[in-house]
């Protein structure tokens, strides 16, 4: 196993190739001078998320990990974790045997010291640590080995927890175990933040919590079989939407809306998203493997998918999240040449959120080792040499569609309905006028 030093490597041209494992890339659209690419980033690559066969010299190398950005801890990291457990340990939950010695062991809690190292107050940082000290255990009550719910009632947990969200008393019953101290964040990112930043939090925790359905219904094949299937199904379970979507609120932000629906953004949020959901699948896939191998993970699909050849699956996951990092650090520029300083500080804040993330998959206890059972790689915060083309995966191919990306609207087109005056009998379907 290459470990990760934090020294750039430089690929030169060969390192396209690795990037992309196969992708020939181009450019279109400027990025920026902040992206380290020259000259250009944009749509026009080909699409494409699979490994080049026939590159004999590129595919005997590891793959490289584009990480370009660097992470921080914060100083009340321990304090906060410990004073997290104690919080956890007030709810008087009644925990299967052995899940409260995980909990305690894995101190999940201190992560968020590397995820948010730069949120602005004590008060808004032990949030962001008190949601990831009750979401693990809250996820695990899901699927694995302390799980508590069939998938018709896991089902059922979400729906009910969809009405919570929106409940202003937050006291709709939900079902769910860990359900006490999940409810008491809420209450407190609603009474911190300002309503417009707990409804962007909690709109992006639904997308969460009305996914898992999806995942834990157990009806799909494709998202257990195919890659591109299951990073789309991922991106909406993994939960890095709810976690990215705190940050305005740890950071006291203040996005309009107008901007909170331009395509730049939800593009360069989404692919922060994704980034963070691949971390979560590569490092977990060991620790899913043996304790809940019916769970979506990507890695796991893309080994099914090439006939369990691990390191042809590991690459296409690799291309993959190199394709949306590149993303992020176009996106990242184009929103600072905004000027605004609240955007600038969110795209840092995503940033250090991901460098954590990455540096949490390669050390946390939870994930047992995990990077000690992946194919050999390494990580590099130099750039490509060119930008990395889109993706085939339809949910994520609309953030190298300029139209998309400079416009309000990212789905389809609308289409004005012609005035009524025009409208002829055969157009509307009445024959008798």
């Amino acid at each position: 196993m290459t470990r990760f030093t934090g020294r750039p490597t430089g690929l030169g041209t060969a390192g396209a190739h690795l990037y992309a494992c196969g992708t020939a890339a181009a450019h279109s659209s400027a990025c920026g001078p902040a992206s380290g690419h020259s000259p250009a980033c944009g749509a026009g690559a080909p699409a494409s998320s699979g490994v080049l066969a026939d590159l004999t010299e590129v595919s005997a190398r590891p793959p490289t990990l584009f990480q370009p950005f660097a992470h921080r801890r914060h100083p009340a990291a321990e304090r906060a974790a410990d004073e997290s457990i104690a919080w956890l340990r007030g709810f008087d939950i009644e925990w299967p045997p052995g899940q409260w010695a995980q909990i305690e062991s894995e101190r999940a809690g201190y992560w968020w010291g590397l995820f948010d190292p730069g949120a602005a107050d004590y008060e808004r940082y032990r949030l962001g640590v008190d949601l990831i000290t009750v979401l693990f255990p809250f996820d695990d009550a899901y699927s694995g080995r302390f799980a508590r719910a069939t998938p018709a009632e896991a089902v059922a947990w979400a729906g009910r927890w969809l009405r919570l969200l929106d409940d202003p008393g937050f006291a709709e019953p939900c079902g769910h175990p860990i359900n006490a101290p999940m409810v008491d964040v809420l209450r407190r990112a609603a009474t911190i933040g300002t309503p417009v930043q707990y409804r962007r939090f909690a709109e992006a925790v639904k997308g969460f919590i009305s996914s898992l359905g999806w995942e834990f219904a157990g009806q799909d094949d494709a998202v257990r079989d195919d890659m591109g299937e299951a990073a789309a199904c991922r991106f909406y379970t993994a939960g890095c939407g709810g976690i990215i979507g705190l940050l305005p609120i740890t950071h006291d932000l203040w996005i309009s809306d107008e901007v909170a629906c331009r395509g730049v953004f939800r593009a360069y949020t989404e692919a922060a998203v994704l980034v963070i959901s691949l971390y979560n699948d590569l490092f977990s896939y060991a620790k899913e493997q043996a304790d809940a191998p019916d769970d979506v993970n990507v890695l796991a699909a893309a080994v099914r998918e090439h006939g369990g050849a691990l390191d042809t699956a590991f690459r296409r996951v690799i291309t993959l999240h190199n394709q949306a990092m590149d993303r992020v650090v176009c996106l990242g520029s184009r929103l600072r040449a905004l000027g605004s300083p609240d955007l600038t500080h969110y795209t840092r804040a995503v940033e250090e959120l991901i460098a954590g993330n990455l540096e949490f998959g390669r050390s946390a206890a939870r994930y047992r080792g995990g990077e000690d059972s992946l194919p050999p790689y390494t990580v590099t915060r130099t750039p490509p040499p060119v930008p990395l083309g889109p993706t085939d995966i339809a949910t994520f191919a609309w953030w190298w569609d300029e139209h998309h990306l400079t416009g309000h609207r990212t789905a389809l087109r609308y289409r004005p309905a012609p005035a009524r005056s025009a409208w002829s009998p055969a157009e509307t379907g009445i024959t008798d006028m």
